[in-house]
């Protein structure tokens, strides 16, 4: 029995004993599937093959990204946030390794992970597992998990609160469960806010955009990221 994984978009899938027909969020409008079709992998052959290694930086204090490299599936970046005592992992990525396990312990390890939207699944038990943590998701994103798990929560309403200073927003959108994360202290005590693809600021600056199912994007006007 393996866990497969999807190549273009990086989900897990639970253990089986062949490959699945087809992966349902690459199906979906909002993703794609690559010109040579579904194809697979696992977290294992991934390791076996030792081409890939995840590359974790600090962006700021106690902030850290984490990105795969060489890019795999879409190129997630998750984030490591450290509010406290408390490190939440904002966001996932597929790949995991001893290496990457053993350096985010360094880091003071993982309380919790929280997700923006299904894109970002990936293999989100293994590394739920690793580090024997919840895993918060809105329950309207319900269907879009591939493999569940008793490490997930489904959350509903508008806002959770995880701890002091880190609130995760409901905002739908690109996904009917799409969320952020406000981290209150980051950037210096001035806030930050971490999207995912929930929402975006456009090229020329002058607004931010979000998308649904059926439209690609809504532009809003720049008063009210400033307000």
């Amino acid at each position: 029995m393996e866990k497969y994984i999807c190549k273009t978009c990086g989900t897990q899938f639970p253990p089986a004993a062949h490959q699945p027909e087809s992966c349902p969020i690459c199906l979906e409008e909002r993703q794609y599937v690559g010109p040579r079709g579904q194809e697979w992998t696992t977290l294992h052959a991934m390791i076996v093959s030792q081409d890939y290694t995840n590359e974790i930086k600090q962006e700021e204090p106690h902030l850290y990204s984490l990105k795969t490299a060489p890019e795999f599936a879409i190129g997630q970046t998750a984030y490591l946030v450290q509010q406290n005592g408390f490190n939440l992992l904002w966001d996932c990525i597929t790949y995991l390794d001893e290496h990457t396990i053993e350096t985010i312990k360094e880091l003071g390890g993982i309380n919790a992970i929280a997700l923006s939207h299904p894109h970002y699944y990936s293999a989100q038990v293994e590394w739920a597992e690793a580090f024997n943590v919840p895993i918060y998701i809105h329950e309207d994103d319900r269907e879009w998990v591939m493999r569940n798990s008793e490490h997930i929560i489904f959350w509903s309403g508008e806002s959770l609160k995880l701890h002091d200073g880190l609130v995760i927003y409901r905002m739908g959108g690109h996904f009917k469960g799409g969320a952020v994360l406000h981290w209150e202290k980051g950037n210096e005590g001035k806030g930050i806010m971490l999207t995912g693809d929930i929402i975006q600021v456009v090229a020329d600056g002058l607004g931010s955009a979000s998308c649904t199912a059926t439209r690609t994007s809504f532009r809003f006007p720049p008063k009210p990221l400033n307000g």
